[in-house]
């Protein structure tokens, strides 16, 4: 007994039940049984089916993380990422299986030696394919770019050519689709060339016809138009024409007024000084002169043969003089002719490059509007032959690498199989019964695992938030029942602790749930009581479901009707009872308020009342008859109520707070096979330590209850099978109302 207030706050530190295999085995004997036959039923059917011995062929390809080129890489074939790969290794693990595969691989070995393996007598294309398509397993190798395809049949004629067959066939529709599209994509590009071909020639036969046209063999828009250097360089020479026109003009208006050339060309003096007849004819006449001077000087100038000579000397100066004065004539005349000629050749080579010019000017339109075409045609042509290059270099690249190896390529191929592979029957039978074994063990085991209710002291401590007073055991036999009643004497112990510490007389028990023993432990509590000295006396006040273990009479009910009376107090088993009375009016007792009064009443002639209240949880009246004693006990059925239900009752027990609250929890149910309060019992029985039982002990006790349940449950399947899934009831059948 304790006080509400002194609660124990370390429960979550409890130890639960645990796994007890030996319990859960015997406490669950028909669902293991029940578990074994059912797995076994479901079990056999696939190892009949899967039980065949069968054969295996095995080819392995490789799907490489970069493509296997010939001669160049291409962008639209590299894998960007580590789960790019893999999704493509995905992919060619489902395009293996595809059915358009399939049916050429099928188709080759119709036409090949040897017939197809596969295909059936009667059956069609379709089935023969899908068959193959459930029957082919397609698996990458983990940790390794490997992808491995297989085959199993209970025959084994064939089942290499078959894998060998789809493995070719998809490694060549592998090689024609990891380029997609290439035939496609090729034929667009071949129609694309050609018309950039025809393109180009119409373009090549425009450049030809203005090159006839304008004289050009090239037009390079860095080199400038042509026609435009051919008149610029027309303009110059005009001008320059136009500089020797006038320079040949000034040169002839000198002459006329000078009579004498310029500074470059020979003079007239020079010309005539340098003549060589004149100077020949100077030359015999100065000798004459000579000859007559010589001649002279020896005459007077008197002598005839002096004047003579003095006047052939003057026919000599006046022949001197009129040759030079004519040759001088002649040269000046000459070089006048000359003087004008130039001017005349400069005027006409002037007239001339302008007339040129000004046809050129003429033509200029013309020619720079064919020569910037000529150039745009130029620029579209090599434009042209660009695309050509791309257009080229793309068509060889699936020439070429249509043929590489790509991302696929075979590693081996599959081989003949030669021995049977599988379990076989026997060996999955075995499997199977080791299965169903172990199952029928985790079954049992999860069910008390998963069970909500309440079923150890430590449960109970957890739900109520402090320790239980005591325990009782369900008792099974005279073992169980004789150390029973040295838990009731403990109990009655602890209830004279608490009345010499609180002065507590008056005790209300209440179950959780109906059914929970309290009658029994009401009046066997009070028995020990008596037998211990302590004058108790057993009242029922559970109107809402009577006992005849207090006997018969007014009873409680009268006394709250009378208080003054005398209460009809019976021993019954030599317990003093007071029964709940014979005028309770329905399932409620009336005139509750009254209670504490006339318990008070009861009290001042026993040492201890105890009270056979009703369950919290389906009754109101166990709140007053609690309000009215201010001391109560919980009965807590173990395997009888839930978790939960616990944690409501103690929920509605904190608001009543009574001075004085404890718990009992009763029919706890010893673990079969061994166990803490096993050897309690057996020590209590023999007065000794008891050493711990052998595991073998265990199994054969569970063996023992797994035959004998066997057994039992094959004769009332066999008598009736409708009782096989009736279920147990929730109160153990040996036991009655009053009785734990």
């Amino acid at each position: 007994m304790s006080t509400p207030a002194s609660t124990d706050l370390s429960t979550s530190a409890l130890p639960g039940r645990g796994i007890k295999p030996l319990d859960s085995l015997m406490n669950h004997t028909r669902l293991v049984i029940l578990t074994f036959i059912l797995v076994v039923l479901v079990g056999l059917p696939v190892v009949f089916l899967k039980g065949v011995p069968s054969y295996e062929a095995t080819a392995t390809i490789q799907v490489a993380p970069r493509y296997m080129k010939n001669l160049k890489d291409d962008n639209e074939l590299d894998f960007q990422s580590n789960s790019q790969y893999r999704q493509f290794v995905e992919q060619q693990t489902k395009t293996i299986n595809r059915y358009d595969i399939l049916e050429k691989a099928l188709k080759s070995l119709d036409a090949a030696d040897g017939g197809n393996p596969w295909r059936k007598d009667g059956e069609t294309e379709r089935r023969s394919i899908e068959r193959l398509q459930r029957s082919l397993r397609i698996v990458p190798v983990p940790d390794t770019y490997l992808i491995q395809i297989s085959l199993q049949s209970a025959d084994k004629h064939g089942l290499d050519r078959v894998v060998n067959a789809v493995v070719n066939t998809y490694l060549g529709s592998a090689k024609d689709e990891q380029v997609y599209g290439a035939s496609e994509r090729i034929e667009q590009l071949r129609a694309r060339e050609a018309e950039l071909g025809h393109a180009n020639a119409a373009l090549t036969r425009q450049r030809s016809e203005i090159a006839r046209q304008l004289g050009v063999t090239a037009f390079n828009p860095a080199d400038g138009n042509p026609f435009d250097k051919l008149v610029q360089k027309l303009r110059e020479d005009i001008a320059d024409a136009r500089g020797k026109r006038i320079d040949a003009e000034a040169k002839l208006a000198a002459f006329g007024q000078s009579g004498e050339t310029d500074l470059v060309t020979r003079s007239v003096l020079e010309s005539v000084l340098i003549d060589p007849g004149l100077n020949s004819l100077k030359s015999s006449l100065n000798k004459r002169r000579a000859d007559l001077v010589t001649l002279m000087s020896g005459l007077a100038p008197s002598h005839p043969g002096y004047q003579a000579a003095q006047l052939e000397l003057a026919e000599i100066d006046t022949e001197i003089r009129k040759s030079t004065d004519q040759l001088t004539g002649q040269v000046r005349g000459g070089l006048r002719k000359r003087y004008e000629t130039a001017v005349e050749q400069a005027r006409r080579v002037e007239a001339g490059l302008q007339q040129t010019l000004e046809t050129a000017n003429a033509d200029s339109e013309t020619y720079a509007t064919r020569f910037n075409h000529a150039v745009t045609l130029t620029a579209d042509m090599e434009h042209i032959r660009k695309e050509i290059e791309t257009v080229r270099e793309r068509l060889n690249f699936f020439a070429i690498e249509s043929t590489s190896l790509g991302f696929v390529r075979p590693v081996t191929a599959a081989l003949p199989p030669d021995l049977p592979q599988g379990a076989g029957k026997k060996k999955l039978l075995l499997l199977l019964l080791v299965a169903a074994a172990g199952l029928s063990l985790v079954v049992p085991i999860a069910v008390d695992i998963l069970d909500p209710r309440v079923k150890t002291v430590n449960d109970a401590h957890r739900g109520l938030g402090f320790a239980p007073m005591g325990w009782l055991i369900e008792t099974t036999s005279s073992e169980t029942a004789q150390f029973a009643n040295d838990q009731l004497r403990r109990m009655a112990s602890a209830l004279i602790r608490d009345q010499d510490r609180h002065g507590t007389k008056a005790i209300t028990l209440t179950a959780v749930k109906p059914g929970a023993g309290t009658t029994y432990l009401v009046r066997k509590l009070a028995e020990t009581l008596n037998q211990l000295g302590a004058a108790t006396l057993a009242v029922d006040a559970n109107a809402f479901r009577t006992s005849t273990a207090y006997g018969h009479g007014a009873g409680l009910q009268a006394l709250l009707d009378n208080p003054g009376t005398t209460a009809d107090v019976q021993t019954i088993g030599g317990v003093p009872s007071l029964s709940v009375g014979d005028g309770v009016r329905g399932r409620q007792l009336n005139g509750l308020d009254g209670l504490g009064e006339v318990v008070n009443r009861l009290a001042a002639d026993y040492r201890f009342v105890l009270i056979d209240a009703p369950p919290l949880l389906t009754s109101s009246d166990s709140e007053l008859i609690v309000r009215a004693t201010g001391a109560a006990i919980t009965v807590v059925e173990a395997d009888g109520i839930t978790k939960g239900e616990l944690a409501r009752a103690t929920k509605l027990l904190e608001k009543l707070d009574p001075p004085s609250l404890g718990a009992v929890v009763n029919r706890i149910q010893p673990f079969q096979g061994g166990g803490y309060i096993q050897s309690l019992i057996a020590e209590h029985l023999s007065g000794h330590k008891q050493a711990q039982p052998p595991m073998a002990q265990g199994l054969r006790l569970v063996v023992r209850a797994m035959v004998w349940d066997a057994l039992a449950m094959g004769l009332r399947l066999a008598w009736k099978p409708a009782r096989l899934f009736k279920r147990r009831p929730a109160v153990h059948p040996i036991h009655s109302s009053d009785q734990p």
